[in-house]
């Protein structure tokens, strides 16, 4: 991450996802349809320290998609070339 800081010095650059793993749906999980937008949380140095996946109304799905985008990493939202803590909608399709 120390690169890309230093790559914008000074400068506002947008979140970049970096790693991004698929939930793993277990076999009694109801998925929605269509396109579900999560919203996530992501901390200054790139972690999600929250998922909000109410719009999904099964558990067991639920969960595995808090678990999975959880687990996403991103080189962080910069302002004026410091990372940020910054909210994302993120649409899922089902």
């Amino acid at each position: 991450m120390e690169s890309y800081v230093k790559k914008f010095p000074n400068a506002d650059h947008e979140l970049v996802p970096a790693f991004t793993p698929s939930p793993i749906f277990n076999s009694t999980a109801v998925l929605p349809t269509g396109e579900v937008t999560v919203e996530l949380s992501v901390m200054e140095d790139g972690t999600v320290a929250h998922v909000d996946a109410g719009m999904i109304a099964d558990d067991s799905a639920r969960e595995s998609v808090i678990q999975a985008l959880s687990g996403w990493l991103f080189l962080p939202q910069l302002k004026a070339g410091q990372p940020v803590f910054f909210r994302v909608r993120v649409p899922l399709q089902f």
